[in-house]
């Protein structure tokens, strides 16, 4: 092959190579601007102050809290309470990403065949300069997708079944239900009242020692396990928001009780008797909360059975 015909095969194969990465980027581009045609809501998710949830007869209200605008969220309504940062974040992510599968109709006769005269929850979401709602309705015929509709308009569409179940959360979803909120690096003080006796640690530098024997010191790494135990594990139900009688619920005389300080807050828990429901759990409550939840058994594990367990 001679080599002007080379070169001549080699500009006709760039040429169909940048072609085709043209195409590329050209379908890439639309495809991106048929995702963002397809989003419900522009959502600025810095300046949003207010989320509602309604389900049935029950209301959800969430919102922001604090100066500079900084992630702090309280649930308002049904309760007051403190809200789960990270299934809030969660949450408005999904709604500020939300788009549809399907335009059904855009002038429907019948609202009610797809379940939207009376929705099934109704998100709501208010900013500073911008807010919206969206009702979900019934489930497709196939089942894959979930009818919704924007409050503002008329036209339904569809979700993905995914989507909604994303969106169609409750009251424990939302809450903040960890049993303390110091952080085990910050904890300087840790104390165990137990069936085997009181144990009292406190932190000197970067060593716990126990508080009437100076010479004792503790291991770092089990001490480290316990608070790591408190600080990730959450109830697993709440079963009264404000108990009025502890001793149903074994926490009159608690099983354990564990307290944690960072030298201004004191947290803690009370360990009480088996929950009747779930054999795997205990009843229990915080010490700076008047809810009577639940929590896995296994929060004993990394309790030692007695002081020479702790030492280093």
């Amino acid at each position: 092959m001679s080599t002007r015909a080379t070169w001549i095969y080699l500009l006709i194969a760039l040429s169909l190579a940048g072609l085709y990465f043209f195409e590329r980027h050209q379908e890439a581009g639309k495809k991106a601007e048929r995702a963002s045609f397809r989003t419900f809501f522009k959502i600025n998710k810095e300046k949003l102050q207010y989320l509602t949830i309604k389900k049935g007869t029950v209301r959800i209200v969430v919102q922001r809290e604090g100066k500079d605008e900084q992630d702090h969220w309280i649930i308002t309504s049904p309760i007051r309470t403190d809200a789960d940062l990270i299934a809030i974040t969660k949450f408005i992510d999904k709604l500020a990403t939300l788009k549809w599968t399907r335009k059904i109709s855009e002038q429907p006769k019948d609202l009610s065949i797809f379940g939207l005269m009376k929705p099934l929850v109704v998100i709501g979401y208010k900013g500073k300069e911008e807010s919206g709602e969206l009702l979900i309705g019934d489930v497709t015929p196939l089942g894959d997708d979930v009818y919704v509709k924007r409050k503002q308009n008329q036209t339904v569409y569809t979700i993905a079944f995914a989507d909604k179940f994303d969106l169609d959360v409750d009251l424990f979803d939302l809450r903040d239900k960890r049993l303390v909120t110091i952080a085990p690096n910050h904890v300087k003080k840790l104390v165990i009242d137990g069936e085997r006796g009181r144990w009292v640690l406190t932190k000197k530098e970067d060593k716990w020692f126990f508080h009437n024997n100076h010479t004792f010191e503790a291991s770092r790494d089990k001490v480290y396990a316990i608070l790591s135990r408190l600080a990730t594990t959450k109830a697993s139900r709440i079963v009264e928001e404000s108990a009025k009688d502890l001793r149903a619920y074994g926490l009159d005389r608690p099983r354990m009780k564990v307290q944690v300080s960072d030298g201004n807050r004191i947290q803690g828990i009370l360990l009480g008797a088996p929950d009747k429901e779930d054999e795997g759990d205990l009843y229990a409550k915080m010490l700076h909360k008047p809810q009577v939840i639940t929590v896995k058994r296994w929060i004993l594990s990394e309790v030692p059975l007695n002081a020479d367990e702790f030492k280093k």
